[in-house]
């Protein structure tokens, strides 16, 4: 299996990892997120669809990257070891449809975007590519 895939999901949860983070941290202390191209982050970040069973998403989401970061470390020590691959496979398409649930609600159902939030789905989409592209090979 390529360590080049291995190292790209590892820059990849990093990202996702930190922007979960920067959420979390500014929901807890009720803080405003700063959008960055100036969409309406509170509105999505403080809506009725924040949780999953009463897990907040942003938690959702540094926990995922975390054991993302985690195992793509544990795969570039074991040199690839198939079960590590198939783990982060699992994993990462369950992130990856949830990530596309949360934006079909921005999108369709608040109406709004948020910057923020984007950047942890778009990395879980990496994630999910680049497993694929450890699988395949």
């Amino acid at each position: 299996m390529p360590i080049i895939f291995l190292l790209l999901i590892l820059v990849v949860a990093v990202i996702g990892f930190v922007s979960s983070v920067y959420i979390y941290r500014h929901r807890e202390h009720g803080k405003n997120v700063e959008c960055v191209i100036g969409s309406d982050c509170d509105s999505i970040i403080f809506s009725r669809y924040n949780s999953f069973f009463n897990i907040p998403n942003d938690k959702l989401g540094f926990a995922y990257f975390g054991l993302t970061l985690l195992l793509s470390v544990v795969g570039i020590i074991t040199a690839g070891a198939p079960w590590v691959s198939i783990l982060i496979l699992l994993i990462t398409l369950i992130a990856t449809g949830y990530s596309l649930y949360l934006i079909y609600i921005q999108i369709k159902i608040l109406k709004h975007t948020c910057t923020w939030c984007l950047v942890p789905t778009i990395a879980a989409i990496i994630i999910f590519l680049a497993t694929l592209g450890i699988i395949s090979l």
